[in-house]
C-alpha cells in the first residue's frame, strides 16, 4: 500500500463516503423508483427461510451474489459503483457488490460491514465486507470477498481471518476495522435451503422492476 492511498483510505474512512453514497444514490431515485427498490429488498430477504441460522443466511446471500451477478463496468456515473446495480441488473463491480452485501444482510438480522482497502496484486482500491457471526462457541468477524469469489464453485474468500486475506493480497488500514483472528470452521453445504428457487425469485423481481 502506497502512502497516498492511505491518505485515500483515511479520507474514505473519515468522511464516511460509503454511507453517503447509499443514501446519496438512493435519494436521487425519483419516489416510485425508490419504493419499487425498497419492496424488491422486501419481497427478496423476507423469501429467505426463517429456519436458518445466522451463519445459514450469511452463506445463503453469499451463494445467491456469487451466482447471480457479473464483474463488469456498464453505465457511466456513479450508479455503476453502487449497490443499484447489480440489484437491478445482475452486473457490477466490487464497491456496488459490497454495498448491496449490507443492503440484504442488514434485513436478515446479520451485522455486517465494509472494508475499503487495496488488494490485487497491482494494489488497486478494493471494496469487500464483514459479517460478524457464531462459530464454534464465539462470535467473532469474519472477512468476505463476494467479488472475488463471483462464478467460483469453490469459494477462496468466504468466513475468512485477517491472516488469510493478507496472504492473499489484501491490506487495509489497521485498528479502522475489527480483527478477524481467524478463519471459520468448514461448514456443511445449504442443502434444501432452496438456493436456485430464491435466485429466480431475485431474478423475477428484477424483471418486474424493469416493466
Amino acid at each position: 500500500m502506497t502512502e497516498a492511498q492511505r491518505v485515500s483510505l483515511i479520507d474514505i474512512h473519515r468522511n464516511q463516503y460509503i454511507n453517503h453514497h447509499i443514501r446519496s444514490l438512493t435519494q436521487a431515485l425519483p419516489p416510485p423508483r425508490r419504493r419499487a427498490v425498497g419492496r424488491l429488498v422486501h419481497e427478496f430477504t423476507n423469501c429467505v427461510p426463517y429456519k436458518l441460522n445466522e451463519v445459514q443466511r450469511a452463506q445463503l446471500l453469499y451463494a445467491v451474489l456469487t451466482q447471480t451477478i457479473t464483474y463488469r463496468l456498464t453505465d457511466a456515473g456513479q450508479t455503476q459503483y453502487s449497490y443499484l446495480q447489480p440489484l437491478l441488473k445482475s452486473t457490477g463491480v466490487c464497491q456496488g457488490i459490497a454495498e448491496l452485501f449490507i443492503i440484504l444482510a442488514q434485513p436478515l438480522g446479520l451485522e455486517a460491514r465494509i472494508v475499503v482497502g487495496v488488494a490485487g496484486s497491482e494494489d488497486c482500491l478494493h471494496a469487500w465486507n464483514m459479517v460478524r457471526l457464531p462459530l464454534n462457541g464465539a462470535t467473532r468477524w469474519y472477512h468476505l470477498d463476494a467479488t472475488w469469489d463471483l462464478d467460483h464453485a469453490h469459494w477462496r474468500y468466504f468466513l475468512k481471518g485477517d491472516a488469510y486475506m493478507n496472504a492473499r493480497c489484501h491490506e487495509w488500514l489497521a485498528g479502522i476495522y475489527p480483527a478477524a483472528p481467524c478463519d471459520a470452521p468448514s461448514l456443511p453445504p445449504l442443502n434444501g435451503a432452496g438456493i436456485q428457487k430464491l435466485i429466480a425469485y431475485l431474478d423475477k423481481l428484477r424483471q418486474e422492476i424493469k416493466q
